[in-house]
């Protein structure tokens, strides 16, 4: 679809979206008149393909596409929270703290199980147990894809299971103080419950790590629509018990209040009762086009940017790619890093590697980083 079908489809989305979450039924007279191929095709984009099936369903809708999709949604959530269970109960026996994140805990605030898509799980463990982990996960059949390097460790079990593991909530960027402010993120910590080992956040510091790690993703590759839509049912369900204050104070302290005013402005216009801001459709229109995952023209645009633009922006931004920095290298290039007589080694290293284990992923970053002005087509 071209992008007039693609903004029009969209416009569904959210509309769909916004009565799934409020429990309204949709028009019939609207529904019968949307184009429902390219409606999904929007929604998949965005990884809202279940909270659309749910607001069709209730206006009598039941396009197998849809059906299928809510369907698959609902599994994989009852899936992942059985996987979730039994990871937990090993590292509850081996005295391991830990707490789930993002969507683990974010898909229990929505109105109706399987609302909310999931990808896979994640988990903030203690990081000086990390290969106690992995010796639990892999006792439970998963395989390490990464391990060690940058702040989570991937591990994946067929048919469709993926765990993210996390020694730190954030990799060192010069960008944000994100690193610095979760350095030492156990004391934020609450217990849960029954279960000595799990932690939690409390409500307020969920809604600053939800915020941190969506801007994370918007000023790097972009960002779906799926973030203000978790921003307007967090506040949705707690903006009563919330302390207003506590948040616009560590706010301040991320650096985040302007990105917060206006993520949420956008969310309430979107999904609830507001108007849509001059502000809030910038934000709406990087979402729209970078989608759930984002994309490389946005993560090159947007480090150009960072680097003050134009042709000396994108000179900064492929020598900085090609020689990171020292927390970088320590980060994911660990053994570089031990052995300082191969670093002059490592841009060329890199480039090869990406070359051959990335290729498709690094010829898209070449070619926006050389397109004229770093602007998407």
């Amino acid at each position: 679809m071209n992008r007039q079908e693609y903004r029009a489809a969209m416009e569904n989305v959210i509309y769909l979206s916004r009565c799934a979450v409020n429990g309204v039924n949709p028009g019939r007279e609207r529904v019968g008149n949307m184009d429902l191929a390219a409606l999904y095709a929007a929604a998949d984009r965005h990884m809202m393909t279940a909270v659309v099936a749910m607001a069709l369903e209730s206006a009598g809708v039941k396009d197998d596409a849809f059906v299928k999709a809510e369907a698959k949604s609902i599994r994989k959530s009852v899936a992942l929270d059985g996987e979730l269970r039994r990871v937990a109960a090993r590292l509850e026996a081996a005295g391991i703290w830990y707490m789930p994140l993002k969507g683990a805990v974010m898909k229990n605030y929505y109105p109706r199980l399987g609302m909310r898509q999931m990808a896979d799980c994640d988990v903030l463990f203690d990081p000086a147990r990390a290969r106690e982990v992995r010796e639990i996960m892999e006792d439970l059949g998963y395989t390490a894809e990464e391990f060690g390097k940058g702040h989570h460790d991937l591990y994946t079990k067929a048919p469709m299971y993926v765990m993210e593991m996390h020694r730190h909530l954030f990799d060192y960027s010069p960008r944000t103080p994100f690193y610095r402010y979760y350095a030492d993120v156990r004391t934020r910590l609450i217990p849960d419950g029954d279960h000595p080992c799990r932690l939690s956040f409390s409500d307020e510091d969920f809604y600053l790590y939800l915020l941190a790690h969506e801007y994370n993703h918007y000023t790097g590759a972009g960002i779906g629509l799926r973030a203000n839509l978790d921003i307007y049912v967090f506040w949705k369900r707690f903006s009563d018990s919330l302390d207003r204050a506590y948040i616009a104070g560590e706010l301040k302290k991320l650096d985040l209040s302007e990105f917060e005013r206006k993520s949420r402005e956008l969310a309430t216009a979107l999904f609830g009762d507001g108007e849509l801001s001059n502000e809030g459709r910038e934000i709406l229109e990087n979402h729209l086009l970078a989608g759930r995952f984002g994309s490389e023209e946005h993560r090159v645009k947007n480090g150009v940017e960072q680097m003050g633009g134009g042709a000396s922006g994108r000179l900064q931004y492929a020598l900085g790619r090609l020689f990171p920095s020292k927390e970088f290298i320590q980060e994911f290039y660990p053994y570089f890093w031990r052995h300082k007589l191969l670093l002059p080694f490592l841009p060329l290293y890199r480039l090869v590697q990406g070359m051959v284990m990335d290729w498709p992923r690094v010829r898209a970053e070449i070619k926006a980083l050389f397109r004229p002005g770093g602007r998407e087509r």
